[in-house]
């Protein structure tokens, strides 16, 4: 249902901006990776119906349009960065976070 929501929004030529926010990793990811592989088959299956239904890849999709899964450092680090005023994280912690990150 969420695909078909999402492929009458491009049809009318809204860009819905989705957002899945988590404090776990794991699960962030695993959720990414399942609307992805959710999407492939939708896609798929409109596909075989009306072949020029749907665009057959994320190619004419633009980063902007693409839903966001963050945990919820990321999305503090994030909003920290673009909200007025002074910043909570320092450079050097927010790079630490990253690295923290990208080590696990």
């Amino acid at each position: 249902r969420m695909w078909a929501q999402y492929h009458e929004y491009r049809q009318q030529g809204t860009r819905p901006k989705q957002m899945f926010l988590t404090k776990n990793e794991v699960l962030c990811r695993e959720v990414q990776r399942s609307f992805n592989n959710m999407g492939r088959a939708w896609r798929k299956r409109i596909e075989s119906n009306d072949p020029g239904a749907i665009e057959p890849d994320w190619s004419t999709i633009t980063d902007a349009e693409k839903p966001e899964f963050l945990t919820s450092s990321e999305w503090l680090e994030a909003l920290d960065v673009v909200l007025p005023g002074e910043q909570f994280f320092t450079q050097f912690e927010l790079k630490k976070r990253v690295d923290t990150r990208k080590e696990k």
